[in-house]
């Protein structure tokens, strides 16, 4: 029992800071996505953005334990750490993302991400029918 306490416990020092990020994220995108769609004037059911926002977070919380594990089984120390980094910068930037066409969208613009060009991969333009003036 406490080697199973023990290796939980060194799960949790290795994933701190990961799973509070990936609880900032969602709930983040939570609170955007509420405003933008207010701004839409899109009907809000709490029952689906509850739903929404629990499944995002099960599986963000799933995707730190399997690139956990997935680290553990490389067993380099050097490595160890990169592939399973590589794998969560793309999760949680993908949650970004949709965090960003929210904020945006809040603000009556229209944001494209595109992965082609390295210099301007993030492209505003400005929607006037979501305009809204504050």
């Amino acid at each position: 029992m406490d080697t199973l306490l023990l290796k939980f416990y060194e799960f949790l020092e290795w994933s701190k800071w990961l799973l509070l990020l990936a609880v900032s994220l969602v709930f983040a995108d939570l609170y955007f996505g509420l405003r933008a769609a207010t701004v839409r004037r899109e009907k809000i059911k709490r029952s689906r953005a509850l739903r929404r926002t629990f499944d995002k977070l099960f599986g963000y919380i799933l995707w730190v334990i399997i690139t956990y594990f997935m680290g553990k089984s490389i067993g380099e120390k050097v490595w160890e750490y990169v592939p399973p980094m590589l794998i969560l910068v793309i999760i949680y930037g993908i949650e970004f993302e949709s965090c960003l066409v929210n904020y945006y969208a809040i603000r009556g613009k229209k944001v494209k991400v595109k992965f082609q060009s390295k210099s301007d991969f993030i492209k505003i333009e400005e929607d006037d029918k979501n305009k809204q003036e504050f």
